[in-house]
């Protein structure tokens, strides 16, 4: 359905006005020509015709909203019996449950179009001009966009191939997060409904907005959509960007691997992004098959002695005559802080920032290698902002397209929540459950097993190192209590964190 356009230029189901032919009807034409009219009895006619139109419109919309209200209350009715439904007739019932809540949702947002529409026939009133402005923009340059002004109009032409591209049409930025200055801005342009993507830090910053909007006691939902492609945020089974960074990773192993087998003793050595969890680093070595060993912040190791990451070289190229190592940025900061005094200086967002391990390894090797008076060659590659630079591929794409579906039925619902998929399951996660932990890669997990499976590199671990890291998991995985949680609800989520685990069986 169309709405009807301004009285200036009358809509294509109208009657049309009356023009006669340009030229007198040839004598074989059969058709008799219309009688004459004067030019202001073909206004009236055709003023006539549009006044019956938008009148049939007036009365389609009419019967629009309540169509809508009806499904409403249906939707209410709906989720009020939904838990009642588990109990008595099993899943099918919330199903339908919620594909009718669904239904209700989407005559919802129609009939809301059709009373921004239907205000239009004349100048549109100032309630629909904010409307129309603030569905339609997207705030620049990461968190200070919002107070700064700095905002992009959103449409459907400009959105139409932006997943063909690489890095971020909004731009980003760190730091610049001023929550009231933030919910100010939000109050002031009357905006209902806020979609924040990013990861761990910005999901911790769309907490802080959720808990300033429910302190003013305004009616915004808040959505937070992940999106970072070192997989580490908690909860969910893994984030927008995670495989595209994986398959690019790869390339960069690839080409360290073509490079270690051209010399004599040769060393390809990888950097790849991880500052807290190797999941990056884990997963390209797995997809590869080519790596010998694989270092990330997760699984601690040590260069001498026996055992050590050195001797492992040193054994492994006479072996092989090659090697490839793979690296994640934040392995092995505290064996570096050792041998380089470490200024515990941070970035805009709070983050600690990492001395490079890629060329701090790279010195350490050649220098041993030296005093073995052993020749060898070591190439350094590091790949980071080309692996952040990339398209999406195909997997990735898919995954944003469902997140974005979840994350607009959810703030049409009133849900302020981290939209993800658990267990391949699409769920609506409160933010404290999101942020108050890091997703990180289980050394005492058995992906980590095949890991070292298929490299055959140690695990430079003792007995302690493992008995910490389990301890490190059972903390982990127990969640944290909301605020003002009772006695009972204590209770179930102990059970709830004893019984579950995001590791394989």
């Amino acid at each position: 359905m169309t709405a009807p356009s301004p009285l200036s230029a009358p809509p294509s189901w109208a009657a049309p006005p009356f023009s006669p032919p340009s030229s007198p009807p040839s004598p074989t034409h059969h058709r008799q020509a219309p009688p004459d009219r004067s030019s202001q009895e073909m206004k009236t006619a055709s003023l006539d015709a549009y006044t019956a139109s938008a009148d049939t419109w007036k009365a389609e919309t009419d019967a629009l909203h309540a169509s809508a209200e009806t499904c409403k209350a249906d939707a209410d009715a709906d989720a009020e019996a939904k838990a009642k439904a588990v109990a008595r007739t099993g899943p099918g019932a919330v199903a339908l449950a919620n594909a009718r809540i669904e239904a209700a949702f989407c005559w919802k947002v129609l009939a809301r179009a059709s009373r921004v529409l239907a205000a239009q026939p004349g100048e549109p009133s100032e309630a629909s001009k904010l409307a129309a402005l603030n569905a339609s923009r997207a705030w620049m340059n990461g968190y200070k966009g919002f107070y700064s002004s700095n905002y992009v109009a959103i449409t459907p032409k400009i959105v139409n191939d932006i997943h063909k591209k690489g890095g971020t049409v909004l731009g980003t930025s760190r730091g610049g997060h001023d929550t009231k200055k933030i919910v100010d801005n939000i109050q002031d342009r009357g905006i209902n409904q806020v979609y924040i993507i990013g990861g761990d830090g910005t999901q911790k910053g769309a907490y802080e907005i959720f808990k300033e909007i429910r302190k003013r006691g305004l009616k915004v939902a808040v959505a937070g959509i992940p999106k970072t492609i070192d997989n580490d945020i908690a909860i969910i089974d893994k984030s927008f960007g995670f495989d595209s960074a994986v398959e690019e990773a790869q390339r960069a192993i690839d080409s360290a691997h073509v490079e270690a087998c051209s010399a004599e003793n040769g060393i390809g050595l990888v950097k790849l992004m991880g500052r807290y969890s190797g999941f990056i680093a884990m997963y390209a070595t797995l997809a590869s098959r080519d790596v010998d060993c694989c270092l990330i912040p997760e699984s601690p190791f040590y260069m001498d002695g026996e055992g050590g990451l050195l001797q492992y070289i040193e054994r492994r190229l006479k072996e092989n005559k090659h090697m490839v190592i793979v690296v994640a940025e934040g392995a092995g900061q505290d064996i570096i802080a050792q041998s380089i005094p470490s200024s515990e200086q941070q970035d805009a967002s709070g983050n600690k920032l990492l001395l490079d391990i890629g060329l701090w390894l790279t010195h350490k090797i050649k220098d041993h290698f030296k005093s073995k008076k052993t020749e060898m060659t070591i190439k350094y590659i590091d790949p980071t902002y080309m692996v952040r630079a990339i398209p999406s591929n195909a997997s990735d794409n898919v995954y944003c397209t469902l997140l974005a579906h979840s994350a607009i039925h959810g703030a049409m619902a009133g849900y302020s929540s981290t939209i993800g998929m658990v267990n391949g399951r699409h769920a609506y996660i409160p933010f404290y459950r999101v942020t108050s932990t890091r997703n990180k890669v289980k050394i005492t997990d058995r992906m980590w097993a095949r890991l070292l499976s298929s490299t055959n590199q140690p695990s430079f671990l003792s007995q302690k190192d493992v008995d910490e890291a389990r301890e490190a998991d059972r903390l982990a995985n127990k969640p944290p209590l909301p605020a003002g949680a009772n006695h009972n609800v204590a209770t179930a989520f102990g059970q709830s964190a004893s019984s579950s685990s995001n590791g394989e069986i």
